[in-house]
């Protein structure tokens, strides 16, 4: 309900997820906008007041239509806007013309035009039809009821059955009798003008009101009236009855005489439709159009005559009108109302099949008396005004008419009055804008999420779009993948839009509770009025506008266009709201921004910066201010990072190299009141001053165990620690790490952990890249990473989770410490080495930095463990570890041992974009692998597998009506491949065979190249993989219709393929020098492996081919069909033989390009003296890389060949893989040791080191004096290593140690530096100085010398 302060209502597009919609694509979010507005502007529009004149039938809307071409218009202009939206975020472009005219384009413009001007000018002549049908439809329909019974009692209706077996009725045959006769009178009682068309011979003419006013009769009289149906005759001859008058009436009136032929006083009439041609006046027939009678009401010259009874008129009419009921009045009436009116021209309101005629009649006497008729208007039901009904008639329509949207405006007002009652209006408004909010709140959440992530991901999603431009089809499925990926759901997010009906209901609930009230508010004299100061709107614009920059605008010109458009329209909408509306509003938008900024987590931010505030000195910052900390080094950096996404890190205070220089310039004093100041912050618990250099556990060096640490600093020993720290970045240790600078100093203080157990956790070990390496000590970590302690060690599933069965099980439950591990992996997407802590039963991360090297072993075993790396980085989580996730099949037969250029181009067969993709696409076959280049197929260890999931994406889908769509492509592309494909390849193939590949420049070789593999990916493979597809599908419903039927099965089964390479060889006969002759014509261009192309094919090395040769081998007879099959199942069975037969041949003959391919590849490989390193390039390689300096791609090419050489020994035998499988093969080649073996576990290096024992007996001497006698090569043998000795570790061939585990500082610097490493080492009693052994990667130990063998035995 209007307000009646307000002048005018304007719906509000408020907060609604309607504008909210960057996560969803584009063109879909772009209709969405423009559906809201469209909602906007129909909202506006309903609830905007105005006076009707009249309310037209739906049967006159079509006619407020111009012209059908307009509609078309609007239709081809939405259609072809959208179609430009989608075909642009598709990727689809127009193609540049380079200077021409687009004449296709204008052609089609032209003949749009001309089809359209046929098409309004066929809706002109159809419309003006249908306009002429509505109006006979309302000549011919009955006359005006309400319900079933008449309005007016005067009017009566007698059907003909009711006339036929009335008392006083007579048959037209009875009445032609006695019209004979002459003895009775016959009273023709119509209107004069239908007496004017023709009576029955010697009737008299009387009008029926004048009869019944005055009869011409006296009783006693036998008289016959007649009219035109028999009605007024009826109601007559009843009247005359009760006056003694022997009255008949003609049954069906003069209609039914007209129609049996009967003579008539004008011979011209022949018809009924010639009994209702009146005399002709001008504007007879004129039939008004709703236009045209509004034209004649809005001059105000014209008047409106009504010819129906006065009760039908009382009950409804146009306004204005002058009631004529012509059939009511006498003559004398009739004339005295005609004198009555102006004469003006008048225009004859009917309403039906009686009133229209009437209006006709009266037409006529209206001529005559000079006053000018414009003709009649055909009055739709509702087409009037009606007279005012009663209150409690009021009430009750009100009830009836009121729908579920005004009924829940009615009881949310009458709510929020009941609030204001028991407090205040604003407070209701808070509380329903609250309750609204709530409403759609998880929805909500997730639609600012997934806009927030979209935006994070949006370079991705753009390089995404660019990459896959030239295919649409394949960019949308990738689309698509990338939302799956990022866990986006565009189309569900949609559900938060139920917001905007929630705010508008809102809306006016408020509009109409502060309609009653009379409230103010700060400056606000009347909530319920329009605010005078407009502070409200501006309010309400002010926050839309902000939430519009923050949420919606994606850059400085997006934000000004809705700063420059769409608040001032805002402004527009809502400055005439009243400021109970608008202050509902400010609540609303208020909610949403409240619920964007703790999405994007600048609450977060902002308490954060609050905590912050707390002071401490310049250039010292809390760990949790990470943006400070970005040159503070990795250790603190990561600490911080970890802090903030919310893992359990000790609370930490970094002291930047800002703060360490003013420390270092300080007096005593002064450096005891900043260290002081330090720890009023990280006190009152002991803690660890630790290094962070800014280049310290960076990606190339950790420079571990390089500085000092100070544990169990307490505030009396602070300022010490912070000092002896310091001094350890310019120490002679940190000098011969041989690192040009570790950068800037920073220190880190953080508080200690009462740990009951610490250690370090690989997240991915080194030696067995599926398994997870867990090493701890009891009490303090130190002891583990400084080397002093051995830890307990176990191994754990990087996936499964599963405890490796040969390592010892830990004095805790790790379960937790491993999940936070992969979390951690996954933050900084590298494998991660953890220090770790567990107090209470909790775990807490002290450090966390990558993985620097994993260079352990020898260098098959690197190569093996760089294999595995290489498949768990992209299966790093299962829901299934005992699941198969590889296997080999028949591609693993076809291509055992795939060199990288042949699986490179194999795989781009099966990826998106490539033969089977497009195969799909033209069979019209769905195609599910995502994006990647190597579609189901993986590469391990240099063999081929496929990835079992991806393989049943593969699996044919035939639901819907895709079986009967591919049964009706068997016949046809049976055809094709003879008539149109063959003839193409074959083309194709003596072109080539034509060229001297030899003779060709580099870069027309290249392009050659290109074209071979893109002809046999994108070409002749593409109709190999439909034929694939459709034998795959013909052979099912084959093996379907021959079930149960042994002999069916048979000749299916033993068919003769003639294509098949048994068949082929089975030719080959006669002479031997024929055999082979024959056999290198038909199998020439084959190879042992066909698809491998580093294999000579076989007319390069014929003698592979000659020893498939057996002249005693006989092709076995084929079965032959059983006889009386029908012949439907006869067809399905041929039909899968042949495409088994033409499968064999598409392959067979696509070969042939291969065979070209390899020749190309050969001349390429001979021009730049790769040989066969050619094939240990990838396709992508080839043809894209720097050819003008081919020696790095020769080096790549070479150490990947070596690479698959090393692997080859440890490659698995295993058919089918499981993740559990991988793990536990990864860990093959982890040392253990057997009691008394002279030896231990390599941690570090590779290769083997031969040099003279050097023992260090005292762990904590250090310096030239504990070192006497050293000579760069020694093998340094030991209880522990001290990192302290990190000088000569540097110079030794190697360091064995009794105590150490694979964690400890000095395993991860001789790991970064190459050095050979044993810890966990037994049997070194038998060692003396001066011994000359040899260490192995393997951990062996062998003396050199026989005094060494000596003690050894």
């Amino acid at each position: 309900m209007t307000h009646p302060k307000t002048a005018k209502r304007f719906p509000f597009r408020s907060e609604g997820q309607l504008v909210i919609t960057p996560n969803l694509p584009p063109c879909i979010a772009r209709t969405v906008k423009i559906c809201f507005c469209l909602f906007i502007i129909a909202a506006f529009l309903s609830a905007t007041s105005s006076a009707a004149y009249a309310i037209p039938s739906p049967e006159l809307v079509l006619g407020s239509v111009s012209s059908l071409s307009q509609i078309l218009a609007v239709v081809v202009a939405t259609i072809s806007g959208f179609g430009a939206i989608i075909a642009s975020r598709l990727g689809l472009k127009t193609r540049s013309g380079g200077g021409k005219y687009p004449t296709k384009t204008i052609s089609a413009l032209i003949l749009v035009a001309v089809a359209l001007a046929f098409a309004n000018h066929w809706q002109w002549q159809r419309n003006k039809s249908q306009e002429q049908q509505r109006l006979q439809a309302t000549l011919t329909r009955p006359a005006q009821f309400d319900g079933t019974k008449i309005k007016d009692a005067e009017l009566k209706e007698t059907s003909y059955t009711a006339q036929e077996t009335h008392a006083q009725g007579i048959t037209t045959e009875d009445a032609a009798t006695l019209l004979s006769e002459g003895d009775v009178k016959f009273f023709d009682i119509r209107e004069s003008a239908e007496n004017a068309m023709g009576t029955l011979p010697g009737a008299e003419h009387i009008r029926f009101p004048d009869f019944r006013e005055a009869p011409p009769v006296a009783p006693g009289d036998k008289v016959v009236l007649f009219c035109h149906n028999g009605n007024r005759s009826s109601e007559t001859c009843t009247e005359l009855a009760k006056l003694g008058i022997d009255c008949r009436f003609i049954a069906g009136g003069i209609e039914k005489w007209i129609v049996e032929g009967r003579s008539f006083s004008d011979s011209r009439v022949q018809s009924l439709s010639d009994l209702r041609a009146i005399p002709e006046y001008q504007n007879k027939s004129r039939l008004m159009s709703t236009a045209d009678f509004k034209t004649y009401m809005e001059s105000g010259a014209a008047q409106i005559v009504d010819t129906r009874y006065p009760k039908d008129f009382e009950a409804g009419h146009l306004p204005g009108a002058v009631n004529i009921p012509l059939r009511a009045l006498t003559t004398t009436e009739l004339q005295s109302r005609i004198a009555k009116l102006r004469k003006v021209p008048t225009v004859a309101a009917c309403y039906d099949r009686r009133s229209c005629f009437m209006g006709q009649v009266l037409g006529l006497e209206l001529t005559q008396a000079g006053i000018p008729f414009e003709g009649r208007y055909t009055v739709p039901w509702e087409y009037f005004i009606p007279p005012a009904p009663k209150p409690h008639v009021v009430t009750w329509m009100a009830e009836q008419e009121s729908g579920l949207w005004d009924k829940a405006v009615q009881g949310i007002s009458q709510a929020l009055i009941w609030g204001h009652n028991k407090s205040h209006l604003l407070l209701s408004l808070l509380v329903m804008a609250l309750i609204s909010r709530i409403m759609v709140l998880p929805i909500a959440l997730k639609s600012e999420r997934d806009q927030i992530k979209l935006r994070d991901h949006k370079t991705e999603l753009n390089e995404l779009k660019s990459t896959l431009a030239h295919d649409p089809m394949r960019k949308a499925r990738a689309i698509r993948g990338f939302y799956a990926k990022h866990g986006l759901t565009p189309m569900r997010n949609m559900a938060a839009l139920l917001f905007l009906p929630l705010m508008m209901l809102g809306l006016q609930a408020a509009e109409r509770a502060s309609s009653g009230i009379v409230e103010g508010f700060l400056w606000i004299a009347d909530l319920g009025a329009p605010d005078p100061l407009w502070i409200a709107p501006a309010l309400t614009c002010a926050l839309a506008g902000l939430y519009l920059v923050l949420a919606i605008a994606k850059s400085r010109r997006s934000a000004v266009l809705w700063f420059g458009l769409g608040v001032p329209a805002l402004f527009v909408l809502t400055m005439a709201l009243s400021a109970a509306g608008n202050l509902y509003l400010c609540m609303s938008l208020i909610g949403l921004l409240a619920q964007y900024l703790f999405v994007s987590g600048t609450f977060k931010r902002i308490g954060h910066k609050l905590r912050m505030l707390s002071r401490l000195p310049d250039r010292a910052y809390k760990l949790g201010n990470t943006d400070k900390l970005a040159l503070a080094g990795n250790k603190a950096l990561r600490l911080s990072q970890l802090a903030q996404a919310g893992f359990p890190v000790p609370n930490a205070v970094v002291l930047t190299d800002g703060f360490l220089t003013r420390y270092s310039a300080a007096n005593a004093r002064q450096r005891a009141q900043m260290a002081s100041t330090i720890w009023q912050y990280i006190g009152p618990n002991p803690c660890a001053v630790r290094s962070s250099a800014s280049n310290e556990d960076g990606a190339e060096q950790s420079f571990a165990g390089v500085f000092d640490s100070v544990l169990d600093v307490k505030e009396h020993n602070i300022a010490e620690a912070i000092e002896t720290v310091l001094a350890s970045f310019s120490s002679d240790r940190a000098d011969s790490y041989q690192i040009a600078s570790a950068g800037q100093a920073n220190i880190l203080v953080q508080e200690m952990v009462d740990a009951s157990f610490a250690g370090v956790l690989f997240t991915q070990d080194p030696q067995a890249p599926g398994m997870m390496l867990l090493e701890w000590v009891e009490g303090c970590g130190e002891d583990l990473v400084s080397g002093r302690k051995t830890p307990g060690t176990a191994r754990f599933g990087r996936v499964s989770g599963a405890q490796a069965s040969d390592t010892e099980t830990p004095p805790f439950d790790p379960t937790y410490l491993l999940q936070m591990g992969q979390a951690i992996e996954a933050l900084f997407d590298q494998a991660q080495d953890i220090e770790w802590a567990w107090a209470d039963g909790q775990f807490y991360i002290l450090q966390s930095r990558d993985i620097t090297t994993v260079a352990v072993g020898s260098e098959s075993e690197q190569a093996a463990a760089e294999e595995w790396r290489r498949l768990f980085a992209s299966r790093s989580t299962s829901n299934d570890p005992e699941g198969i996730i590889l296997e080999q099949d028949e591609m693993s037969e076809v291509l055992p041992r795939p060199t990288p250029l042949s699986f490179s181009l194999m795989t781009a067969l099966w990826a998106p974009g490539g033969s089977l993709d497009l195969a799909s696409r033209a069979l019209g076959l769905p195609y599910t692998l995502p994006e990647g280049p190597d579609a189901h197929l993986v590469r391990l260890f240099g063999k081929t597998y496929v990835d079992t999931s991806m393989k049943k994406k593969l699996a044919m889908d035939l639901r819907g009506n895709r079986a009967n769509r591919l049964r009706k492509q068997l016949q046809p592309t049976l055809e094709a491949f003879e008539r149109d494909v063959l003839p193409k390849l074959q083309d194709r193939v003596e072109d080539w065979q034509a060229m001297r590949f030899e003779a060709l420049p580099q870069r027309k070789l290249l392009e050659t190249i290109s074209q071979i593999r893109d002809y046999f990916v994108t070409g002749i493979y593409v109709e190999a993989e439909k034929i694939n597809l459709l034998a795959a599908f013909a052979m099912q419903e084959a093996n379907s219709a021959a079930q149960g039927d042994p002999a069916l099965r048979s000749h299916l089964m033993q068919a003769e393929l003639k294509y098949s390479p048994a068949s082929l060889l089975a030719q080959c006969k006669g002479s031997e020098d024929d055999a082979q002759a024959r056999a290198l014509e038909l199998m020439g261009h084959r190879a042992m492996f066909d698809y491998e192309l580093s294999t000579p094919r076989y007319h390069e090395a014929p003698g592979l081919l000659f020893t498939l040769l057996d002249p005693s081998h006989e092709a076995l007879e084929p079965s032959q069909l059983p006889q009386g099959v029908p012949q439907d199942l006869k067809h399905t069975l041929e039909m899968g033989i042949a495409f088994q037969d033409l499968k064999e041949r598409a392959k067979h003959e696509a070969l042939r390009v291969l065979n070209e391919l390899r020749r190309a590849l050969r001349a390429f490989a001979d021009q730049n003296g790769l040989g066969q390193l050619v094939f240990h390039l990838t396709m992508e390689e080839l043809l894209t890389g720097d050819w003008a300096q081919p020696e790095r791609l020769r080096e790549r090419a070479k150490e990947r060949q070596r690479h698959d050489e090393l692997c080859r020994e440890h490659a698995p035998t295993n058919v089918q893989l499981s993740l559990l499988d991988c793990e536990h093969l990864s860990s093959g080649a982890v040392k253990t040791l057997e009691d008394g073996t002279l030896g231990g576990i390599c941690v570090a290096g590779s290769g083997s080191a031969t040099g003279r024992v050097f023992r260090v007996a005292d762990e904590t001497a250090y310096g030239p004096d504990a070192f006497e006698g050293f000579e760069p090569g020694d093998i340094i043998v030991c209880h522990m290593v001290n990192p302290a000795w990190l000088p000569q570790v540097q110079q030794a061939g190697a360091v064995v140690s009794i105590v150490g585990g694979w964690l400890s500082h000095m395993a991860i610097v001789a790991r970064e530096k190459h050095i050979l490493m044993l810890v966990g080492a037994q049997g070194l009693d038998a060692l003396a100085q001066g011994d000359i052994i040899t260490v192995t990667d393997s951990g062996e130990i062998e003396p050199q010398n026989n005094e060494s063998q000596a003690l050894r035995a």
